[in-house]
């Protein structure tokens, strides 16, 4: 399942436009941050994303970053996606995606 809900969020990070590929702040696949964390319950289904703490009927935690391919000169950005068990760290996650995005050139 944890799997799956990765590959969900991934796909819709690859899909996004070149616009809304700014990098995000650091740790947000460690640390629940807002605009980069949601909540789903053991079926998948969302549970909130702007929330300082998981709801209680969370199960699964997922998060994702999105950084610059270090000497691509900003044309190409790393996706990750972290997707774990409420209430456990990142060093036991259950699923981790990583992908790279490259920008169109400018013509």
């Amino acid at each position: 399942m944890a799997v799956l809900l990765a590959r969900q969020k991934m796909e819709q990070l690859r899909s996004l436009g070149p616009s809304s590929l700014d990098p995000a702040p650091s740790g947000t696949l460690s640390t629940d941050t807002p605009g980069y964390v949601d909540y789903l319950d053991a079926a998948g289904a969302p549970l909130g994303a702007a929330l300082a703490t998981p709801p209680s009927r969370a199960t699964y935690i997922r998060r994702w970053s999105l950084d610059p391919l270090p000497g691509s000169a900003s044309n190409a950005i790393v996706l990750q996606v972290w997707v774990g068990h409420s209430g456990r760290s990142i060093a036991s996650s259950a699923a981790r995606l990583v992908s790279v995005k490259t920008k169109k050139a400018s013509q």
